[in-house]
């Protein structure tokens, strides 16, 4: 009686009178069991059924089955949906009880930023140090700008790889307390900013070195046999 009164003040008696009288809540031994709200064979179910067979995306597929997922248990809703799976089955249910039975989903949409020119200046300007790029002796490069004008410059190799050159970038940039632009922005950035790549040729002079003895070995062998 303390907690009708809660519920419903100075009508206690009646509201204990009108769930004595509900069948939902009899005590009467037998196994309780949940109350459908459909009947296998009406004809909402088969339009349901219909409807799902027709759904052309999976998200329509999980929706028409939670309207009635929870009425009807696993052996019966695969057969009125042959089709449906127990994984399947499960996700309709989640869908109903988390959304809502039929319920869309609600998508947050999804907005793409373009890099601000600032953070491509600063990037660029960072490439394009002396201790990144150094020129070549010959070989220029036509640079052609969206007016229609065109820029001779001379060729430049990198002095590391695109990788490093990236990891040294964004140490530099958290001192200045400057935001980058993402990692794979900077790569396509520094793809597009197209300079070969620097390559060691510490050994070359050796291996030329053993190449002209071995020739001039095999060519005092041919002098000896034409003796």
């Amino acid at each position: 009686m303390a907690a009708l009164s809660v519920i419903s003040l100075g009508q206690e008696e009646d509201l204990w009178d009108a769930l004595r009288q509900d069948t939902s809540l009899s005590t009467s031994g037998k196994k309780m069991t949940s109350r459908k709200s459909f009947d296998p064979s009406s004809a909402i179910i088969d339009s349901l059924v219909k409807a799902h067979y027709q759904a052309d995306s999976w998200q329509t597929k999980r929706q028409i089955p939670s309207i009635f997922a929870n009425d009807f248990s696993r052996s019966e809703l695969m057969l009125l949906i042959p089709s449906l799976s127990k994984w399947r089955i499960d996700q309709a249910r989640q869908h109903a009880n988390d959304v809502g039975k039929g319920q869309l989903v609600q998508e947050e949409p999804v907005f793409r930023t373009r890099i601000s020119s600032a953070q491509v200046q600063h990037f660029v300007d960072f490439i394009s140090r002396p201790e990144l790029v150094q020129d070549v002796a010959f070989g220029t490069k036509t640079l052609k700008l969206d007016s229609g004008d065109s820029i001779v410059i001379p060729a430049v190799v990198r002095t590391m790889i695109p990788s490093r050159t990236i990891d040294q970038y964004e140490s530099y940039c958290e001192p200045e307390i400057f935001v980058p632009a993402g990692k794979r922005s900077l790569y396509r950035m520094i793809k597009f900013c197209a300079a070969p790549q620097q390559k060691s040729l510490a050994g070359q002079e050796n291996r030329t070195n053993e190449s002209s003895h071995q020739e001039m070995g095999e060519r005092e062998t041919r002098c000896s046999y034409c003796i």
